[in-house]
């Protein structure tokens, strides 16, 4: 032996020992593949109704956003507001029948409203309309507490 030849010995390379892998093992690996890929689909689905959740919430906010800041919607509802509140005040009064001209005055503004409604009336128009309806019921108050006026003077 040469002095090459020990040295070829000593560098040689080591060989690991072979052995069988587990019969399973492949199962196992399919089964771990097919885990970790329907986690990924759950998470990007899961992710994905969150974002519309999310778009969903925005866009009504922002149109309740709009709504809420337009000016001509705040006078349209603080109108309904008024009527509202100035009907529950005739009940309250507990009035007795007006005469048939300011009631069929009073049917034809709420048809006249609700045909505004029907067809997208623009915001002064219904404005106009809740403000005569409002002076309609206003007058009906007035003649109401008039009337108990004279009741209680005799």
């Amino acid at each position: 032996m040469t002095s090459n030849d020990s040295m070829a010995c000593a560098v040689a390379p080591m060989l690991l020992p072979e052995f069988d892998p587990d019969p399973t093992l492949w199962e196992r690996i399919r089964r771990d593949h097919a885990r970790r890929i329907q986690v990924r689909r759950i998470r990007q689905f899961g992710g994905f109704g969150l974002g519309l959740a999310l778009v969903a919430v925005v866009v009504t906010q922002g149109i309740r956003w709009s709504v809420d800041s337009d000016p001509g919607y705040q006078g349209i509802s603080d109108g309904r507001v008024q009527s509202q509140r100035l009907q529950d005040q005739l009940e309250s009064m507990g009035s007795q029948p007006f005469g048939s001209d300011v009631q069929a005055r009073l049917r034809l503004v709420d048809n006249d409203l609700q045909a505004a409604y029907d067809h997208g009336a623009d915001d002064s128009e219904l404005k106009s309309l809740w403000a005569l309806r409002n002076q309609l019921l206003e007058s009906m108050v007035r003649q109401d507490t008039d009337h108990a006026r004279l009741l209680t003077r005799i």
